[in-house]
């Protein structure tokens, strides 16, 4: 192995290789190399390239002074280490979008279809599920590069950790500076749920201006912003 030109990229970084070669165990080969300075985070991509060919991309937390990882707009270290304590983590998120759509059909103005929608999902996590998941993006820390094989139309890479889905009640009622509006569980999804706000556009199709998201809004004050649910588990 010490003839062959071995490289391995820590978080996009090429990392310094210090040793490539046997190990002490029988048929069993070792890379010894330096994680490169500025690389952190709990799901940083690792890959290793022999002459020019990679092998699968992994992915391993980093953290300064040996604590606990945490990722920008992920989960803290001290999140990810009090869940070590208590053995799991039960997390809920609530996504608010707005798509628009605009049409243009030869002898008719121009129009533009607009929605805003809602969705949200509860779940729980044990210890080891949280550690040995792919993250709640699924596409490793910021920074990071990854590379998964598919073939048709099956998608990228699945995250073989499933959580369990958490009951919050149904439905759930999301109140913002335009009112409130319920969001319900999706059938047959526990812990998923989702909705359709309101739209506007259109006019030739009936519908009436309607949108609940305040256009100005870009990251949701969460003063402004509140949810609740009818029954919690």
């Amino acid at each position: 192995m010490t003839e062959l030109d071995v490289k391995v990229y820590v978080g996009g970084r090429l990392a310094t290789v210090h040793y490539k070669g046997r190990s002490g165990g029988a048929g069993l080969d070792q890379i010894n190399f330096d994680v490169p300075d500025g690389v952190q985070g709990c799901y940083v991509s690792l890959v290793v390239v022999v002459n020019g060919i990679p092998s699968n991309w992994v992915s391993l937390p980093v953290a300064a002074n040996n604590g606990a990882c945490s990722d920008p707009g992920g989960l803290t270290a001290q999140e990810i280490d009090a869940a070590r304590v208590r053995g799991n983590l039960k997390t809920g998120s609530v996504h608010l979008a707005r798509s628009a759509m605009s049409f243009a059909i030869p002898g008719f103005p121009g129009s533009t279809q607009t929605t805003d929608s809602a969705s949200a999902t509860f779940e729980q996590f044990n210890y080891l599920g949280l550690i040995s998941s792919q993250g709640f993006g699924g596409f490793g820390t910021l920074g990071s590069c990854a590379v998964f094989q598919f073939s048709g139309n099956q998608g990228g890479d699945t995250d073989p950790v499933v959580p369990v889905y958490l009951d919050a009640g149904n439905p759930l009622t999301l109140t913002g500076p335009r009112g409130a509006k319920q969001v319900p569980l999706m059938p047959g999804q526990k812990g998923n749920y989702s909705a359709t706000l309101g739209s506007e556009g259109l006019p030739s199709l009936g519908n009436r201006p309607s949108t609940w998201i305040p256009a100005a809004t870009r990251s949701p004050d969460p003063e402004a912003w509140t949810w609740a649910s009818s029954t919690r588990a």
